[in-house]
C-alpha cells in the first residue's frame, strides 16, 4: 500500500497518544524523540511518520530503526 493509499485508509487517523522509545542503548530517549517530526497530541500522518523514520535513520546513530 502506498503512502497516498494509507492516508485514505480508515485504519489511519486519530491522535498520537504516546511515543515509546525502545532498544536504545547509548542514546537518550529524548534525543531520539528530538529527531521525530511527530509528537503526542499530533494527528496521525503516515507521511510524517515515514519522514521521521528516514530522518532518524539518516543520523547514522542506529543500525536499525523501526516505527
Amino acid at each position: 500500500m502506498g503512502t497516498a493509499d494509507a492516508q485514505e485508509d480508515s485504519r489511519y487517523g486519530g491522535t498520537i497518544r504516546s511515543i515509546l522509545v525502545e532498544g536504545n542503548q547509548r542514546i537518550e530517549a529524548r534525543t531520539v524523540q528530538s529527531y521525530l517530526l511527530v509528537e503526542p497530541g499530533d494527528s496521525f500522518d503516515p507521511d510524517r511518520i515515514d519522514l521521521s523514520l528516514k530522518t532518524l535513520f539518516a543520523t547514522n546513530l542506529f543500525a536499525d530503526v523501526s516505527i
